[in-house]
């Protein structure tokens, strides 16, 4: 410790004075050296020094200094602001990105710097080159990658591709204005999020000002600044809004069918009980002019359900194509793995929708069998098992010109289709000429019942019929018409009830409803043939169509009456399905 009274000596003096010097020469030279553009401004932005690095990337002489300003450098208003703030406040700013005059993408970092003087404070900025973010990605990904400043919100960086992706000139890239005004609140409160929370992925999707398409955003905070990651999105909303679409016409078409459906049961009472009485009066009687206005009522309410029947019916396919997916195609016991996920008519109207979209070109299909041991179809792995691999190959002279699931034209039939492929657990892709369309179910084994050894009814005994509906009116009014005619009759009201009775007893007949809570028609008539192979069948309802009978929907051999009809229509139609 150097005593306040103690006296130096000169040469003491000249030999501190000389190690100072040593120490500052030896820092200076190892500034000069850094692998770093480094300088320091004073107060006026001026670069009063820069070691060797600076000097020769930015072009700044040794004539240059206390003359040239960083502005000069990097044209950015902010970066200005962010020193003078420095110098004024004392706050050091973050790690800021701007874009310099050659255009290239720079980290700037400031620091304050005391010189020897331990009251003068200077700016110490070091400049750090970033990797041309451009040169990142491919140049045939259809993204735009850009960075913006925080807070100001000004694009330092903009890849080249933000003109042929979007269609909106690099200068009119203004961050909110760029977006459609009636989209920009919705952005904005989800951005502003996103730099409140300083971390994290967020994304929105919004129009560009002026444009139709839409496009896909996600952002993340990150050194000072906002970047982001921008994709058009149209073709998949064109396809969610497409099948959405599909979506509310299934659905009211299912509307129209079920109010069909459950006016047909009350019509079915009126016209059947209406028959009777009206066959039971006398021509003199003075109320059959009365009860023929009933019936005629009965009718035009009738009409009413036919046109909801026919807007809920869907179109049968057509005779090219009928014959296509399952059975010719695929072979019978294929055939079976496949009705397991989804029915024939499903299918077809699968391959009828991609079909159609070929826009009538011809084609040609196959199937095979084949096991699944290491297979990805995009990015995503195909679990291990047996499969169905069916191909469509458009024999047209040019290809698609983009893959059919890829359209922003999509039509809502060939999206309900890939929907459809889905939920079935299969996947669908075209190759890269867009000419083959493959669609891969897996195969599921349905376990097929033993039939149950009952003796027929002999030949000599009256012909049995169960009939099963939920409507007591109904089935209560078939029975009385069908002793009349001398079947022997047995009944249930619903299809839990009826496999008890099926499961007792063997009928020659099968009279059921289509749609019944719990259990349906159907159900049960497949159980019934599985007990009883030469059981016939025939459905009566005011929901469904022949279509579906004659597309395989229902177990061979069966029939429909459409509600409401009249009792010499089922006495007709009973004996044409016994054969009588």
């Amino acid at each position: 410790m150097v005593l306040p009274d103690e006296q130096w000596k000169s040469r003491e003096v000249a030999r501190l004075l000389a190690l100072v010097e040593t120490e500052r020469r030896y820092w200076q030279e190892i500034v000069a050296n850094l692998p770093v553009p480094v300088a320091i401004l004073n107060r006026s932005l001026a670069v009063v020094s820069a070691n060797r690095l600076f000097r020769t990337t930015y072009g700044v002489s040794l004539e240059d200094l206390n003359t040239k300003r960083i502005t000069d450098i990097i044209p950015a208003p902010s970066l200005a602001a962010a020193v003078q703030s420095m110098y004024d406040n004392g706050a050091v700013p973050e790690p800021m990105l701007f874009e310099t005059e050659a255009g290239k993408r720079v980290r700037v970092t400031l620091q304050q710097h005391r010189d020897w003087d331990e009251d003068a404070v200077d700016a110490l900025v070091t400049i750090e080159e970033l990797p041309e973010e451009s040169a990142k990605l491919p140049a045939a990904v259809p993204a735009v990658i850009w960075t913006a400043l925080l807070p100001s919100l000004d694009f330092t960086f903009l890849s080249p591709s933000a003109e042929p992706v979007t269609g909106l000139p690099a200068a009119d890239w203004k961050f909110y204005d760029r977006i459609e005004e009636a989209d920009r609140d919705a952005v904005r409160a989800i951005y502003t999020q996103a730099i409140s929370a300083g971390s994290g992925m967020y994304s929105a999707e919004f129009r560009l000002a002026g444009r139709k398409r839409w496009f896909r955003e996600t952002v993340r905070v990150q050194d000072g600044a906002l970047h982001g990651v921008l994709t058009d999105v149209t073709g998949r909303r064109a396809m969610d809004e497409h099948l959405l679409q599909a979506q509310r016409v299934d659905a009211l078409a299912g509307f129209s069918g079920r109010a069909a459906h459950d006016l047909n049961n009350p019509l079915m009472i009126v016209n059947g009980y209406g028959e009777e009485v009206l066959a039971a009066m006398p021509e003199a009687d003075p109320h059959r002019a009365d009860m023929t206005q009933v019936m005629d009522a009965a009718k035009r309410i009738s009409d009413i359900t036919a046109g909801l029947q026919a807007f809920a019916r869907k179109p049968a396919a057509p005779a090219s194509l009928s014959q296509f997916p399952v059975a010719d195609a695929i072979g019978d016991q294929s055939a079976k793995h496949l009705l397991a996920l989804g029915d024939a008519t499903e299918f077809q109207a699968v391959v009828k929708a991609i079909i159609a979209a070929m826009d009538g070109a011809p084609v040609t299909t196959r199937a095979a069998e084949l096991t699944v041991r290491d297979l990805t179809i995009g990015a995503q792995p195909v679990e291990p098992g047996s499969y169905v691999l069916v191909r469509i190959e458009c024999q047209a002279s040019e290809p698609l010109k983009r893959p059919l699931f890829e359209s922003p034209h999509l039509r809502p039939e060939l999206a309900k289709a890939f929907r459809t492929i889905e939920s079935w657990g299969g996947s669908c892709w075209t190759s890269p000429d867009n000419r083959v369309i493959r669609i891969l179910l897996k195969r599921a084994v349905e376990a097929v019942p033993e039939p149950v050894a009952v003796e027929p009814p002999t030949k000599s005994e009256p012909k049995r019929i169960l009939v099963v509906d939920d409507e007591m009116g109904i089935r209560t009014l078939m029975r009385k018409i069908l002793l009349r005619e001398g079947y022997t009759v047995v009944e249930a009201g619903g299809g839990a009830e009826a496999l008890a009775i099926l499961e007792k007893q063997p009928v020659d007949l099968l009279l059921t409803d289509v749609i019944m809570p719990e259990i349906t028609g159907r159900q049960v008539a497949e159980k019934a043939v599985a007990l009883y192979p030469a059981i016939k069948v025939l459905y009566v309802s005011g929901y469904t169509d022949e279509t579906l009978v004659e597309t395989g929907k229902y177990p061979p051999g069966s029939q429909l009456l459409q509600k409401p009809f009249t009792l010499n229509s089922l006495l007709k139609k009973v004996g044409e399905v016994l054969g009588q």
